[in-house]
């Protein structure tokens, strides 16, 4: 079966297409209407779609051509999932948090303790027990906080990721970056006081635009998966289907 996954985020729609278990090919839509020819050239079987931005997924699933549109299987919390869901709001949880989840369960599905970071316009962390997804942080990303900093101020720049090479300032540059990695020292602790509180040792599966740089600054063991909320997206529309 040929799955064709597309991730349509706050600031990019991401697709990539899997034939069986083998990813084959992927990329970023630069506008709604290349899903036809992407959906013409691939031929998918079956078409996911999971989307934080209603507006823009709305546009894409209208370009997808007549022939197409029966084969589409819309990712959420009311689907079918591969795990259990614990969380007062299933209706708000947003479906990249939901796939992001799926695909960490798919690389370790005997994890009593797994964890789903995905670090992109918002940083999630998301948390499973014995199977259950039970909530988890929604923070600011690293480029929004730098964006935001740069534009609610009159003087500060904006800036480009990079690691200070002390944890005290000595000019403006690094001491806005000193900040962001303490802030993610914070997320850091988070997730080391959950690992004490339930005496158990996560898996911890990280992905997204700013996922490296997250790894490197979080100081927990810890996998990095590019393609995690893509795998997540196939494996509930395998389930769906």
């Amino acid at each position: 079966m040929k799955i064709l996954t597309l991730d349509v985020g706050n600031t990019r729609t991401k697709y990539h297409l899997f034939k069986q278990d083998t990813l084959k090919s992927y990329g970023v839509l630069v506008n709604a209407d290349q899903i036809t020819d992407i959906t013409r050239s691939f031929e998918p079987d079956r078409i996911g779609l999971s989307s934080v931005n209603p507006v823009k997924s709305d546009i894409l699933i209208n370009s997808l051509p007549t022939e197409y549109q029966s084969k589409l299987v819309r990712i959420g919390s009311a689907g079918k999932l591969n795990f259990e869901l614990d969380y007062e709001t299933p209706q708000t949880l947003g479906s990249d948090r939901i796939c992001s989840m799926a695909g960490a369960r798919s690389f370790s599905p005997d994890a009593k303790l797994l964890i789903a970071i995905d670090s992109g316009t918002c940083i999630t962390v998301n948390i499973l027990r014995e199977g259950v997804f039970t909530g988890g942080i929604i923070a600011p990303g690293i480029y929004t906080m730098l964006r935001s900093m740069h534009e609610y101020t009159g003087a500060l720049p904006l800036l480009e990721m990079y690691v200070p090479v002390e944890l005290e300032g000595k000019n403006t540059n690094d001491s806005m970056m000193c900040g962001v990695v303490v802030y993610l020292s914070g997320i850091g602790k988070y997730i080391s006081g959950i690992k004490l509180t339930t005496k158990t040792n996560p898996s911890i599966y990280i992905t997204g635009g700013n996922g490296l740089y997250l790894k490197d600054n979080l100081a927990l063991i810890s996998s990095y998966e590019e393609h995690l909320v893509a795998i997540g997206i196939k494996t509930l529309t395998e389930l769906n289907s």
